[in-house]
């Protein structure tokens, strides 16, 4: 793949990546794409969570793990804070409805 160019969304970097060579000789290019060849948009940080994510699933018992250890904790001191449940997703949202 080749860089093909970079540019901020909601401002995150993001690269597009295309080789139109191999496409062009690609015998599986209908199924994979209508244009004359194939681009890839990937935000900078994901191969991070790519990496957390096989990390993850290489070793499910330590997200078990985490969960007993950390989660819990976590939980309860919310609950002794009065937080019992969040309806709202973001974190925008939720500090609107705790206020």
């Amino acid at each position: 793949m080749v860089r093909e160019t970079e540019w901020k969304k909601r401002g995150q970097l993001h690269t597009a990546y295309a080789n139109a060579k191999a496409c062009a000789d690609c015998s599986l290019r209908s199924g994979c794409t209508k244009a004359k060849y194939r681009r890839i948009d990937r935000w900078v940080g994901e191969a991070t969570l790519e990496a957390m994510h096989a990390r993850v699933a290489a070793h499910p018992e330590r997200l078990a793990r985490r969960k007993a250890l950390v989660e819990h904790p976590f939980g309860s001191l919310m609950f002794w804070m009065g937080h019992r449940t969040l309806l709202l997703r973001g974190l925008a949202k939720v500090r609107g409805s705790s206020a």
